[in-house]
């Protein structure tokens, strides 16, 4: 039968998750009015991100039975969602993309919560066109080494040709998204960080010179990923990028 949620837990992860589905291109709502004025129809389920049993989808030998039955391992979704991600014993959804569902939606339903958006349905339809980007964004910066690489190595030539790439990449993310979305306001101000590094810096400076206005940059991308971090509660977990976000401190691997 596998691990089980119990009932509290069943109810805890739908009351987190306000009752909609956390696919973010889903947006379901999993409970409402029956015909008897007296009960609900309630069409969510508590899905494993780990499966609860052996063989079963993003299975985890290494997981104890606690830890298979804990709300940390629990993703609400609707009954298709929940069945979707299991298909293919579970190789479409991994582990980690369930668990950016479930930090996306629930600090989504926290923000509505208290207050910062007024009308949670466009907040859904905000959040699902935007995590795409954010992915794209993440990606794009975490492949470009003259954000985090030892300065001593670093080649005048080879940054500033990387820092314009970087510009034209997100100039491009940028007018993909729509609106008047946070994200877009966000991926602006790198896109400026990035131009103004190309138009103060030359290949001709001398190291000292352009170690100073690389660790500037540095800063500035650094405070822009912050910001994505505590509007959108999306995990990053490229430790180069993660160097340069203030107030995060990232351990050696070997510790």
């Amino acid at each position: 039968m596998g691990d089980k949620f119990s009932p509290s837990t069943v109810g805890a992860l739908a009351k987190r998750a306000a009752y909609i589905c956390s696919n973010p291109k889903c947006r379901r709502m999993t409970i409402g009015p029956a015909k008897d004025d007296g009960n609900s129809i309630m069409a969510g389920v508590a899905s494993h991100i780990r499966a609860g049993s052996e063989g079963g989808p993003r299975y985890d030998k290494n997981q104890s039975v606690s830890e298979r039955k804990s709300i940390k391992n629990g993703i609400w979704l609707c009954g298709t969602c929940s069945y979707m991600i299991d298909k293919n014993n579970g190789n479409d959804y991994t582990v980690q993309e369930l668990e950016d569902w479930k930090k996306l939606h629930e600090g989504m339903i926290k923000a509505a919560l208290e207050g910062e958006k007024r009308i949670v349905f466009s907040m859904l339809i905000k959040y699902e066109e935007d995590l795409d980007y954010i992915r794209d964004v993440i990606d794009v910066l975490g492949y470009k080494g003259a954000l985090f690489e030892n300065y001593d190595i670093e080649n005048p030539y080879y940054v500033l040709s990387s820092i314009e790439s970087l510009r034209r990449d997100l100039f491009i993310i940028q007018r993909s998204v729509k609106g008047d979305s946070k994200l877009k306001v966000i991926i602006e101000s790198m896109v400026k960080a990035c131009r103004y590094y190309m138009n103060h810096t030359s290949v001709e400076n001398d190291h000292i010179r352009m170690n100073t206005g690389l660790g500037a940059f540095r800063k500035m991308i650094g405070l822009n990923l912050k910001e994505l971090i505590n509007e959108y509660e999306f995990e990053i977990i490229n430790d180069g990028l993660l160097s340069i976000i203030p107030s995060v401190v990232v351990m050696d691997k070997d510790d």
